[in-house]
């Protein structure tokens, strides 16, 4: 962060209770500093509208966002959301916990509906290759996560925990 590298991925993995959302907190706690990065934390057990979460969260920060529509699909939204991240020289960090359900989520959600789980992964690895997002993301379902961050061709920093003595 202090180097001004914002384009993070960054995956914590562990069984469920070994503290993965709260080392998600303290990272959002240590980003918070930097005023060039907008945070958003998607806890993907209990939210059942993402997109929304996103859309409230990036117009406290940008207003303007509220006049930009998802209906043209996802890759059109996030586009016209980093142009305006460009222009305000800003950054958004995604920190998604249980980051395997997020296929689910977006299906659900009525995007990309006919796209298999590894396809909408490469969705949002083109996403944070092509536009200011980085990701921090958890999974208690070791073997799920670590074959969904395998799309990003291991440019994730894994971060793997173990029980406290």
């Amino acid at each position: 962060m202090e180097l001004e590298k914002y384009k993070v991925l960054i995956s914590i993995i562990a069984p469920f209770r070994f503290g993965k959302t709260s080392l998600l907190y303290a990272y959002i706690d240590i980003a918070k500093k930097f005023r060039r990065i907008i945070n958003i934390y998607l806890p993907l057990k209990t939210v059942d509208n993402s997109l929304s979460v996103i859309i409230k969260s990036l117009s406290e920060k940008l207003p303007e966002i509220k006049n930009i529509s998802y209906k043209e699909g996802l890759y059109l939204f996030f586009k016209n959301v980093n142009a305006i991240l460009k222009k305000k020289d800003l950054w958004v960090i995604l920190y998604i916990n249980e980051f395997q359900f997020l296929p689910d989520r977006i299906r659900k959600e009525g995007f990309l509906t006919k796209w298999d789980n590894k396809d909408i992964f490469m969705f949002f690895r083109g996403l944070t290759e092509e536009f200011r997002i980085g990701l921090v993301v958890s999974g208690s379902y070791i073997g799920e996560l670590l074959d969904t961050i395998s799309v990003w061709s291991g440019r994730f920093l894994e971060l793997r925990l173990g029980p406290f003595p």
